[in-house]
């Protein structure tokens, strides 16, 4: 009788046991268990949908080397950190269909990689991760090589939306976006220190610090990049004593950029070897290129509104060298300049137009600068002071309806040597061209078209020797 009633319990508790795991974990035995409602794995198991569930699934795709976790429709809340795993990939049904919700109380990462250890091949895709305004990243990776991040949406965080940090390569992110973020001194999109990737079709909107961060990328492609409704636009921060540079990016539109005095819309800094293209800005700062070598800027459109330029080179560090810049139109609608560069060497502007400038344009502290087939029109001051500058030349361009010189050579701040302005036309200023009564050296003013101005033609004050001023038309 003892017998039959010890084999009657182990009978009972292997039943209760089988039912318990089935409810954990079940095998997928026929189309009827297939349910778009579990969160499944490509091992064949499916889970109650809830938020822990999904490191479980997770972690089950891992044990076997990988696969797909496929979450369902809906919104899934879970209470600690989502760790990605080596070779998985997170599927969900699409943004704002499939939703991973932070609990209230909860002020962690939501979803991240290892925080101990290099991982390979991690996936994210199709879903939307919202933080709930409690502090922490909706996504965060950190030394990842191959990483795929598509259709995300991360919104309503008190951090960055997207972090990418730590050496991650051979990533791409794509056709993502970043929105509702409160934190300040957060970012829609914090890409630092990033190899080899690709970053394509990203937006950031309702940011209140900066919508997007990259810092230190190397050999990158960036296209179709957005930001607006944002308080600064987008950061190029490379270091080259940590390799950064080499980047190419295409296809940016910036506006409504709303912090005050410094809401810039795309600031270039410590920058080498890359190239922007096609970039339409509209922010109190338009651009502005810090301490960068080999920068090439064209097919531009910038309109600034607040009190600083609208495109600002600065030689933070050290100067800007090797830059071109061409085929873009500045425009300032507010109190500052259109144009200002400081500390350039080895620059050329092509096919630029300023325009309507209500303070005076300048570049100073420069060499080796050529200015051809631009326009310097409609300013509320002077067309261009030149400054402290050695080897440059002004020649095909147009400066007309200026209220001050079209061209001002000023030696207040240190002297101007080795210049030429020839062949440009230079009409209805309140002056053509005025050297100031410094010991410019060496310079040649020839073949200008200088009619319909105020005052003269062109004004010659410079004490200096070695100049050579005729054939224009006065």
């Amino acid at each position: 009788m003892k017998h039959s009633k010890l084999l009657f319990l182990t009978i009972l508790f292997v039943i209760i046991s089988i039912y318990l795991i089935g409810s954990i974990t079940r095998s997928i035995s026929n189309i009827h268990d297939n349910k778009e409602t579990l969160i499944r794995n490509s091992n064949g198991n499916y889970w109650e949908p809830t938020g822990e569930n999904i490191q479980t699934a997770i972690d089950d795709a891992e044990s076997t080397g990988g696969g797909t976790v496929w979450l369902p429709a809906g919104t899934l809340v879970p209470s600690s950190t989502i760790y990605l795993k080596d070779n998985v990939r997170l599927v969900g049904k699409g943004m704002g269909i499939t939703t991973i919700k932070a609990e209230s109380n909860y002020g962690g990462t939501m979803i991240r990689s290892s925080s101990s250890a290099r991982q390979l091949n991690v996936t994210v895709s199709d879903l939307t991760i919202d933080g709930n305004y409690v502090m922490g990243n909706p996504l965060y990776l950190h030394s990842v090589s191959g990483f795929i991040i598509e259709r995300v949406h991360a919104r309503r965080s008190l951090s960055n939306g997207f972090g990418v940090f730590g050496n991650c390569e051979r990533g791409f992110m794509s056709d993502c976006m970043a929105s509702e973020l409160q934190g300040y001194s957060y970012e829609g999109f914090a890409i630092n220190s990033a190899w080899d990737s690709t970053f394509s079709n990203l937006i950031a909107t309702d940011i209140a610090y900066m919508g997007m961060d990259f810092h230190t990328l190397h050999n990158c492609a960036l296209n179709n990049l957005i930001v607006k409704d944002s308080g600064m636009g987008i950061k190029f921060f490379g270091d080259p004593g940590e390799k950064g540079g080499n980047n190419v990016v295409t296809n940016v539109v910036i506006q409504s950029i709303s912090y005050s005095g410094d809401g810039f819309g795309l600031w270039i800094k410590r920058e080498y070897n890359s190239s922007f293209t096609n970039i339409n800005v509209e922010a109190e700062v338009g651009i502005v290129l810090d301490g960068s070598n080999d920068i090439n800027l064209n097919n531009f459109n910038i309109q600034a509104d607040g009190t600083q330029s609208a495109l600002h080179i600065s030689n933070w560090l050290h100067d800007c060298e090797r830059i071109n810049i061409a085929n873009g139109i500045v425009k300032h609608v507010g109190s500052g300049r259109t144009f200002y560069a400081k500390g350039i060497k080895d620059a050329t502007f092509s096919n630029v137009q300023f325009v309507e400038s209500p303070n005076y344009n300048v570049f100073s502290d420069a060499n080796n600068v050529l200015i051809s087939e631009c326009s310097f029109d409609g300013g509320n001051e002077r067309g261009l002071i030149v400054k402290n500058s050695d080897e440059f030349i002004i020649s095909g361009s147009n400066f007309k309806d200026n209220n001050g010189a079209g061209i001002y050579i000023l030696g207040t701040e240190g002297l101007c040597t080795n210049f030429v302005i020839s062949d440009n036309i230079i009409t209805y200023n309140n002056e053509g061209i005025r050297v100031d009564a410094f010991a410019h050296d060496n310079y040649i003013i020839t073949n200008n078209i200088l009619t319909d101005n105020t005052g003269q033609g062109v004004r010659d004050q410079g004490t200096g020797s070695n100049k050579f001023i005729g054939d224009n038309l006065l």
